[in-house]
């Protein structure tokens, strides 16, 4: 009778057991997403505070793309040439009241 209580008991530690370690390979993986998305965010903010250190500014858009199982990350950069329109817009401007 103890024999099979024993077995019961031990069942059920290994059981629980196996449920704690499924939900800590669930929380490293979600460790390992918040990671690669806090890794992402701070390439953003490196083109970002590149952009401030150039002499003129620039409006980028960053494509980071990512794959959870590799540490292979591509980074394209792209500018959108709105800004360099309205540069010339507001140099014009300066342009026409220092004539004034």
């Amino acid at each position: 009778m103890i024999v099979i209580l024993l077995f019961i008991v031990l069942f059920f530690l290994l059981l629980e057991i196996e449920t704690l370690h499924w939900n800590l390979i669930e929380s490293q993986n979600d460790i390992r997403r918040l990671s690669n998305r806090i890794y992402e965010q701070q390439g953003a903010i490196r083109v970002l505070t590149l952009q401030k250190k150039e002499e003129k500014p620039k409006i980028r858009t960053l494509w980071v793309s990512t794959n959870r199982d590799s540490s292979e990350r591509e980074v394209h950069v792209e500018e959108e040439p709105q800004v360099e329109e309205e540069e010339q817009e507001e140099q014009e401007d300066e342009v026409e009241i220092e004539e004034d």
